[in-house]
C-alpha cells in the first residue's frame, strides 16, 4: 500500500547499521517516500516498531548527571557526548544521506518518543550521556584493575582459589566465567597449527634435524597463560608467527612442527572482533561491552613480551578463570606477527605432532 510521507515511518536507507537495515526491510509492510532520506517507493516501517531494539541499545547510555559530582559548574563531564554523536561514533547507526539532509536529529527524536530508558531518564537526541559499561560503579574492568593494582603482584591467587571463586555466586571471577561463553569458539578435530622451538639436533653426518620431542616444555615454566608447573602448549596459526614468537637472531635455527587437533576443543577467543556485538539484540549489553573491554585488555597484555614474572599476573589469573570454567585454551593475537594469532592449550593429549623441519632465521629484507 502506497502511503503519503509521514514522520511516523522510516526506511532502511536511513540507517547504516546492517542489522537495523534488515530489520526494517523484513518488517516494513508499507511503501512510500521516506520523510527522512527522501527515498521514493521504498518499504517503510512504523518507527514504533524500533522501540524494543532501541530500548536495548539505549540501556548502554546514561545521562551525565549519573556522575554529577565530577562535573564542574557550567561544563560537561569529560567523557560525556551528545547522544546522537555517541550513537554514531560507537555504532555508525545512521546513513550518510540522513546525516547530510540534517534529518537524523528528528529521526532519533521520533524513535526516542517510543523508547523507555532503563534508568528512568527521558533522553533527547542532544542529551549529554556516558557509556554505562565504563561508568558503572561495579564493572569487570574496575574489579580486575583493583585485583591487579599492585606492582609487582605478590599475592597471587592459586588455581584452587580461583576455581572456588568461579563457583561462588557474586564474585568477579564467577561473573566473568558466566559470560565467557559469548567469546568461546569451537576448534574442530584436524585443525592445524604450528609449534617452534629454538635449536635443533644433528644427525650422524652432522646435518641439522629437528628435535624428536616438539611437545610442551615438560617443566611448564610460568608464562603468559600458566603459572609454574601448569600444563600449557603454545602454538601459532602459521610458521612465520611461531618463529617470530621465539625471537630468533639472524643465523639461529629452530625446530618446527605441524600440530593438529585430535579432538574438538573449546577455547576462549581473544582474537575475535568485539566490534561485531549487536547492540539491538545482545542481552545484558553493558555487561557484555564491559567484558569485551576487559578481554581486549587481557588480549593486549597476553600478546606482548614479558620482562619480569609480574607482567603476566593478569593474564595468568584470566587463564585460571578459563581453566576453572572448563575451557581447553585461549586464542590470542600475536604482537610479533599482527596478521596471525597464537593458541595456548590447557588440556593435554588433544594434539598430534605431524611433519617437522628445521628453519633458519635470515637477515631482515634478505
Amino acid at each position: 500500500m502506497l502511503i503519503a510521507p509521514s514522520s511516523s515511518h522510516c526506511c532502511a536507507n536511513c540507517f547504516a547499521h546492517p542489522w537495523l537495515k534488515h530489520f526494517i526491510r523484513d518488517g516494513g509492510d508499507e511503501k512510500g517516500t521516506c520523510s527522512y532520506c527522501q527515498a521514493h517507493h521504498v518499504r517503510m516501517l512504523n518507527i514504533e516498531a524500533l522501540a524494543e531494539p532501541f530500548n536495548n541499545l539505549l540501556g548502554e547510555y546514561v545521562g551525565e548527571s549519573y556522575r554529577e559530582h565530577e562535573i564542574e559548574p557550567g561544563s560537561h563531564h569529560w567523557r560525556a557526548r551528545p547522544l546522537l554523536e555517541a550513537l554514531q561514533e560507537d555504532w555508525e547507526l545512521f546513513a550518510p544521506v540522513t546525516l547530510a539532509r540534517n534529518t537524523v536529529a528528528s529521526l532519533l527524536s521520533a524513535i526516542l518518543n517510543h523508547s523507555v530508558h532503563k534508568f528512568g531518564d527521558q533522553l533527547k537526541h542532544d542529551s549529554w550521556v556516558l557509556n554505562h559499561s565504563t561508568q558503572a560503579m561495579f564493572t569487570a574492568s574496575r574489579q580486575f584493575n583493583k585485583f591487579f593494582g599492585c606492582d609487582p603482584f605478590s599475592d597471587r591467587i592459586s588455581f584452587e582459589e580461583v576455581r572456588k571463586s568461579v563457583e561462588l555466586l557474586g564474585t568477579a571471577e564467577n561473573q566473568v566465567a558466566d559470560n565467557l561463553p559469548y567469546f568461546a569458539v569451537l576448534l574442530e578435530t584436524g585443525r592445524a597449527f604450528v609449534r617452534a622451538r629454538q635449536g635443533c639436533e644433528k644427525d650422524a653426518v652432522g646435518t641439522n634435524k629437528p628435535y624428536d620431542d616438539l611437545g610442551p616444555n615438560p617443566l611448564h615454566p610460568a608464562s603468559r597463560a600458566n603459572t609454574d608447573s601448569q600444563y600449557a602448549l603454545y602454538l601459532a596459526d602459521a610458521a612465520t608467527t611461531a618463529l617470530a614468537e621465539i625471537r630468533l637472531l639472524p643465523g639461529d635455527v629452530a625446530s618446527v612442527a605441524e600440530v593438529s587437533l585430535t579432538q574438538n576443543v573449546t577455547v576462549l577467543d581473544l582474537s575475535q572482533s568485539f566490534g561485531e556485538i549487536n547492540p539491538f539484540v545482545t542481552k545484558n549489553l553493558s555487561w557484555i561491552l564491559d567484558l569485551s573491554h576487559l578481554l581486549s585488555s587481557v588480549a593486549e597484555v597476553i600478546s606482548r613480551p614479558a620482562f619480569n614474572p609480574s607482567d603476566y599476573a593478569l593474564t595468568q589469573h584470566m587463564a585460571n578463570i578459563a581453566r576453572a570454567a572448563g575451557y581447553d585454551g585461549i586464542r590470542y593475537p600475536s604482537a610479533l606477527d599482527g596478521r596471525q594469532n597464537n593458541l595456548v592449550l590447557f588440556t593435554s593429549g588433544v594434539v598430534r605432532i605431524g611433519n617437522t623441519w628445521v628453519a633458519t632465521q635470515v637477515e631482515p629484507n634478505s
